[in-house]
């Protein structure tokens, strides 16, 4: 970030700040200038106006990418400034803070100073800063799907049967898909610490099969299946430098704002 993308966001800020109180930019950057009472042309960093519906009034911020702190010198000549173009209200916004001098004399003059700037050690004191999930996903595959049956006429021998949902295994009033008969072995073994397993079920005298839309019945002993399963291991990372990329200090008012890389301002208590 230069001085000029630190002007950029802090007039995106009061833009967006000021958007449900109709504040309006009016002007920003070096094109941004008023002339005063005694004929001089000033520049404003940004300078906003709004309305209370009867009087209309501005405000004129200045933006002090230093690396020092804003001493009072720099309010006192933004106090002139206000008095010579008539601008009700002031604001200094600075990278690294005020002196105890640049405090006093804004709050005697009645202008506001914020401190705009990366959040330090202390702003993440005592809060997770960066977040790390490992996920490990095991994926099934389901292959050697076979029905065995007793001795059956060849009318009723299965041939090429599939775990589907519109398979089913009938016992009496119960019923079970082939698709829900697999997903249980798929559920019950994936808790193991398995690459693959062989599955056999056996179902009780009587139990016959069918299938869904069709005319067809047959009787059957067992199922018997593999469960090969492959793993994936993936890292989430999730930083705290991107959740919060700016930290926005209005140090009279008491208020803090927290800026995200997309721009997304929220209201803090950090």
């Amino acid at each position: 970030m230069n001085w000029q993308s630190y002007e950029d966001l802090v007039r995106f800020i009061y833009e967006e700040l000021g958007r449900a109180s109709n504040v309006k930019i009016l002007c920003h950057g070096s094109s941004c200038k008023v002339t005063g009472k005694s004929g001089v042309a000033h520049q404003i960093d940004v300078l906003t106006e709004h309305s209370d519906g009867i009087h209309s009034y501005k405000t004129a911020i200045e933006c002090k990418y230093w690396k020092e702190k804003v001493n009072k010198d720099s309010v006192a000549k933004l106090a002139e400034i206000l008095e010579d173009a008539h601008i009700e209200k002031g604001v200094v916004v600075s990278k690294v803070g005020f002196t105890p001098d640049a405090q006093s004399f804004a709050k005697y003059k009645n202008i506001s100073i914020v401190e705009l700037r990366e959040p330090t050690k202390d702003d993440w004191r005592g809060r997770i800063k960066d977040i790390r999930v490992k996920v490990v996903m095991k994926m099934p595959l389901v292959s050697d799907f076979q029905i065995i049956q007793p001795p059956v006429p060849s009318g009723q021998r299965v041939q090429g049967v599939v775990h589907s949902d519109k398979t089913f295994f009938c016992s009496g009033d119960n019923e079970i898909s082939a698709q829900q008969l697999v997903n249980e072995q798929i559920k019950q073994k994936s808790t193991e610490d398995l690459q693959s397993a062989q599955c056999e079920i056996h179902f009780a005298p009587g139990t016959y099969m069918r299938v869904e839309d069709q005319n067809f019945k047959a009787p059957v002993n067992a199922v018997r299946f593999s469960i090969n399963f492959s793993v994936h291991e993936s890292l989430i990372e999730v930083k705290g430098d991107d959740y919060i990329s700016m930290i926005m200090h209005c140090i009279f008012e008491g208020k803090r704002f927290m800026i995200d890389n997309n721009g997304q301002i929220r209201g803090s208590e950090i």
